[in-house]
């Protein structure tokens, strides 16, 4: 079982979806790149157009939608793993690697990892629940 499986057989719901935010997006993107990132013109009517194409290819041959989508879905699969992994590194080495090092160094230590000899259990004591009630209520 892998973590993201490509749909290889996507159903007929599936490719008017994809056609239908096509469509949407990316015209908007092309404004977007026209307007902000002044990107020549062009290029924005390109993938304005392609936009346009991929929701008209649904009415020529949706076997033409679902090569279009599957290519698509094969191409961004791969950046999508490399994005991912190199937002949880940052998340790991950038946040939470400098939290510990200050914990450590500040001497917290929230699991209470201290190492007793003399003790003869570990054991926290806590307040016991008397009404059921309470379980239904966890916050």
């Amino acid at each position: 079982m892998s973590l993201v499986s490509i749909n290889r057989n996507p159903t007929q719901k599936d490719l008017n979806g994809f056609r239908v935010v096509a469509l949407g997006v990316l015209p908007v993107v092309a404004v977007i790149l026209y307007t902000v990132k002044h990107v020549s013109l062009p290029w924005c009517l390109g993938v304005a157009g392609a936009g346009v194409l991929i929701w008209a290819s649904g009415f020529v041959s949706l076997t033409l939608t679902r090569w279009i989508f599957l290519g698509l879905m094969a191409v961004t699969l791969p950046i999508g793993f490399v994005i991912s992994f190199v937002v949880m590194a940052l998340f790991f080495f950038g946040l939470l690697t400098p939290v510990g090092l200050v914990f450590r160094l500040m001497g917290r230590d929230i699991l209470k990892r201290q190492f007793d000899p003399d003790a003869s259990t570990y054991w926290q004591p806590h307040k016991q629940v008397h009404d059921s009630k309470r379980y239904f209520q966890q916050f």
